[in-house]
């Protein structure tokens, strides 16, 4: 089982709402997504970020973030096979407490 590992954009990025969101997928191996704030964590089989619109979690195979651009919000991620991409209009998670991840 893979460890998973998160990434917080630059703070000055994070307040600009002036930046949209965008999803390009190439093959269903390479897919580019603008307008990140933060990538809550990633494993290889799943990615999961927040975008300017909302949340978003890839799955996939063999999956990787291979940029993270903190001050243009974009990431770029590769793998094998990209399955799903699940929207979600959550924009922030709450701030975790120990109780909260022990039983996640």
């Amino acid at each position: 089982m893979s460890e998973q590992k998160s990434v917080k954009i630059d703070s000055c990025y994070k307040n600009s709402s002036a930046m949209g969101q965008n999803v390009v997928m190439e093959n269903r191996k390479r897919a580019v997504i603008s307008g990140v704030r933060e990538v809550e964590g990633f494993t290889e089989t799943e990615v999961s970020l927040y975008t300017e619109m909302g949340q978003i979690t890839v799955k996939g195979k063999n999956l990787h973030v291979s940029q993270v651009n903190t001050e243009t919000g974009e990431l770029i991620m590769t793998g094998d096979l990209i399955n799903s991409l699940v929207y979600s209009d959550k924009l922030r998670r709450t701030p975790e407490n120990f109780i909260t991840k022990l039983f996640r």
